[in-house]
């Protein structure tokens, strides 16, 4: 016969189910949709109810708080023994829905840490971020620090080129700013990762145009970041978490970075996997479709870890749309699964002293 269930119940049900799917790394889309399945419920109708009060929700914020009863109709009528106390039936696990272990990354974008930059007050706050959070691995998506001393952009004898710092106040700065990280983190256990970028790529190019350099600053470089806990790849070498690739900057068949205004496009139109990178300093979320085993793949961009409202010399008279903050992630086979943007200045309002 056909039982009602008590409203609480069914409160009780919506909100373990979305709790659920949160504590999964989904967002807040996400999550609605994936209760909706479980609970056999219309997704339209699920989403619907919860624009009731859109201002209230934070789903993809884990400090959310929000009235579970404004989202449950007056009835809700479902078919049950009349023997046994009414209860839900969560649907299984359909083949398209990921399976296995979820990842938890915090993903930190460009840093270019730089002696220039005096103020490195952004590495206590993303440090702290990440002690609070305790994801299972970290990130960084290279371009740590620029290495202006070894660049190759400034004319020989210009005033540009003598005033770039030095290779040992280039190093200094970049043990600082480990260290401030180190000094929040200390030997709290999550695997740290860097993929190194074109901007430390200057250490072995400075090298290899000096043979008496040879052997000087990009062991330096690797040990470095070792001391501190990092585990540093290689340029353009691929680091996979999860089944998801994470790199500085793919390049494309031209062995070239891709770029330009619409490079996460070009990307996923040619990955077989999805990728989390850096390197052109704009937030980006790139999702297609795909046929094979990961039924969707994402591209995400990063954007960059600088200071907010940075615009490194090179692109000041520029229209960059560069991003500033970092990306918690979610990542289980093969896809990633849920990701929040942290901006600068909330990481600022929220650790800063």
């Amino acid at each position: 016969m056909t039982a009602r269930l008590p409203r609480d119940e069914i409160r009780a049900a919506r909100k373990a189910a979305v709790e659920n799917a949160l504590q999964r790394g989904m967002d807040r889309h996400a999550a609605l949709t994936d209760a909706a399945k479980r609970l056999d419920t219309a997704r339209t109708t699920m989403i619907s109810w919860s624009q009731y009060e859109e201002r209230e929700l934070s789903l993809g914020n884990k400090n959310y708080t929000v009235d579970w009863s404004l989202f449950v109709p007056a009835e809700i009528v479902l078919d049950l023994p009349t023997a046994e106390r009414p209860r839900i039936r969560v649907k299984a696990h359909s083949e398209s829905q990921a399976d296995g272990p979820i990842y938890r990354v915090c993903a930190i974008g460009d840093l270019h840490d730089s002696p220039h930059l005096s103020d490195k007050s952004r590495f206590t706050w993303i440090a702290r971020h990440i002690a609070k959070t305790r994801p299972d691995r970290i990130v960084q998506i290279g371009d740590w620090a620029s290495f202006d001393s070894v660049s190759r952009h400034d004319a020989p004898g210009s005033i540009k080129q003598k005033m770039r710092p030095s290779i040992a106040a280039d190093f200094d700065s970049l043990e600082e700013s480990l260290s401030l990280i180190w000094k929040e983190l200390g030997n709290i256990a999550i695997p740290r990762d860097i993929t190194l970028g074109n901007h430390e790529e200057r250490l072995l190019r400075a090298e290899g145009a000096t043979a008496e350099m040879v052997g000087l600053l990009w062991p330096k470089l690797y040990e470095t970041f070792a001391r501190y806990g990092w585990t540093a790849h290689d340029p353009y070498k691929y680091l996979y978490i999860g089944s998801v690739g994470f790199v500085h900057v793919p390049l494309n068949t031209m062995g070239r970075p891709y770029g330009g205004k619409t490079s996460e496009n070009q990307i996923i139109n040619d990955t077989t996997v999805s990728l989390v990178y850096g390197h052109t300093h704009r937030a980006n979320v790139v999702s297609r479709p795909k046929i094979g085993p990961v039924p969707k793949l994402t591209v995400l961009n990063l954007g960059s870890a600088m200071p907010d409202g940075h615009i490194e010399a090179y692109a000041q008279t520029s229209l960059t749309g560069w991003s500033y903050g970092v990306f918690d992630l979610a990542i289980q086979a093969g896809q990633i699964v849920g990701h929040t943007f942290i901006p600068m200045t909330e990481l600022k309002e929220t650790y800063g002293d």
